[in-house]
Order: C-alpha cells, then structure tokens, then sequence
C-alpha cells in the first residue's frame, strides 16, 4: 500500500533529519525553506515549494514563532501532532 503524504511527513519528522523537526510541543514542527532540497527524503518531494503546497492541501498552515527566523518555517495542523496514532 503507497504510503500517505501524512505518514511520509510523520517519518521524516521522527528520523532526525536536518531540515526538520517537531517543536517542542509536539503541535507543529519547523522546516528550513533553503535546505530542504538537499535534505528533505525523495519520497516526499525535491523542492520545497511543492512540499509547501503538499502543506497547503492537508490544511497546514504557517505560524509566526519568536525566536524562529527565515530560513526556518513553523508549520501546524490541529490534527496532526507528536505521536498521535492518527498522524503515524
């Protein structure tokens, strides 16, 4: 069964990679915009533009966080959160 674009994302997220992680909360995670390419996994996408609108389609939305600076990006989801078997 092809995995979702939900459960590609909750993988990358908990795989320790350098353009992303879960903040703190568990509610949202960041993305670096300008190393995402490099080291996002190929089943998610090779730009970060269409992971952005991968985002957009699921209902993520941006969010200003202080303390977090371009190049990095706070995304987040109600329904989509840290160990939640839903988003696994």
């Amino acid at each position: 069964m092809k995995e979702m674009f939900i459960q590609k994302l909750s993988k990358m997220l908990g795989s320790n990679n350098p353009c992303c992680a879960w903040m703190e909360d568990g509610k949202s995670f960041v993305v670096n915009g300008a190393t995402f390419s490099k080291h996002s996994p190929s089943n998610i996408s090779n730009k970060y533009t269409s992971f952005q609108r991968q985002l957009n389609l699921y209902n993520f939305r941006r969010k200003e966080v202080k303390g977090i600076v371009k190049p990095w990006f706070v995304y987040h989801n109600p329904m989509f959160v840290r160990d939640d078997e839903i988003s696994q």
